[in-house]
């Protein structure tokens, strides 16, 4: 799984959120549920961030949510 975000804003948060219904979804653990694999710079203002499912079921979804941090 990969996903590209920008490295400007310092006031966003991404965090990993796992399902295995699509109906419910609950924080992903870093560590437990995943692991970054690899960074990719791309350039000065983005990265690519890759990660490996580290806790597989038959059927897993993710989906990246990004608050913005007051």
């Amino acid at each position: 799984v990969s996903f590209t975000r920008t490295v400007l804003s310092t006031d966003l948060e991404w965090k990993i959120e796992q399902s295995t219904d699509l109906s419910s979804f609950g924080p992903a653990s870093e560590g437990v549920d995943y692991e970054i694999a690899s960074r990719q710079a791309l350039g000065a203002t983005a990265e690519r961030i890759t990660l490996r499912i580290l806790s597989p079921a038959p059927s897993l979804f993710l989906r990246l949510r990004i608050t913005r941090s007051l």
